[in-house]
């Protein structure tokens, strides 16, 4: 595999590990991730043409437009407000806010390679590749829905 191709496949991961990691906690706190209702429709949303497999272009639009989605005031970094201020269920937001809160804090904390108080697009993208860089369990550069949810919830 040359240089340029594992890139890629490191990239993907990342941007694939990162979707997990940011809604997860909120899907799986509303009892969706463990039926994998949450993990087709996450898919679906990455794969955007459709055709059953999610490239590394598509993860790399997902991952630019989620971090612009979160980043509020556009300013290029998230806060700890901003990454909190995410959509969760209804049903999780009423079951374990606190849980929720918690959980987002740690993640926002992990997320915050250099400590500063902002995750930039830069440690963004570099979450996903700590936490799944397995997603792509045959190797081939491109996650199927199988693959996504054999891998389970990253956290």
């Amino acid at each position: 595999m040359t240089q340029a191709v594992a890139c890629r496949h490191l990239y993907l991961f990342a941007i694939i590990g990162l979707a997990l990691a940011t809604a997860l906690p909120s899907a799986g706190l509303a009892g969706d991730a463990g039926s994998g209702r949450f993990s087709e429709r996450l898919f679906q949303r990455i794969d955007a043409n459709g055709d059953g497999v999610i490239t590394a272009d598509e993860a790399q639009a997902f991952e630019q437009r989620l971090f612009n989605r979160l980043d509020a005031n556009h300013d290029g970094v998230l806060t700890q407000e901003e990454f909190s201020a995410r959509r969760m269920g209804r049903q999780a937001a009423a079951d374990a806010p606190q849980k929720t809160e918690t959980f987002r804090s740690k993640r926002f904390a992990a997320m915050d390679a250099n400590g500063d108080g902002r995750i930039t697009a830069d440690e963004f993208a570099a979450a996903f590749n700590k936490r799944l860089q397995a997603l792509d369990a045959n190797g081939d550069g491109r996650i199927t829905l199988d693959e996504m949810k054999a891998a389970g919830s990253p956290i």
